[in-house]
């Protein structure tokens, strides 16, 4: 039969493991969170680069066009 210090102890030691587990719960809870965290961000850096591209492409286009613009001369009418 144990003693009255050895189930105090017994007590102490398994609210100490639940009070672990509980914690341990929780952190595994925050990976979680934070690995969907990384991965929406992940597609939204996929979706920002197709998007940049996108852009970079039409100023090429537009700069190409204004060189294109450039060679026209515009002179005055005489009167």
């Amino acid at each position: 039969m144990l003693t009255r210090k050895s189930r105090k102890k017994l007590r102490q030691l398994q609210q100490d493991y639940s009070s672990t587990i509980e914690t341990f719960d929780l952190e595994i809870n925050g990976i979680s969170d934070l690995k969907e965290n990384v991965e929406s961000l992940k597609n939204e850096n996929s979706d920002l680069k197709r998007q940049l591209n996108i852009i970079s492409k039409r100023l090429a286009e537009l700069d190409e066009k204004e060189k294109e613009g450039g060679s026209f001369e515009l002179n005055r009418r005489a009167r």
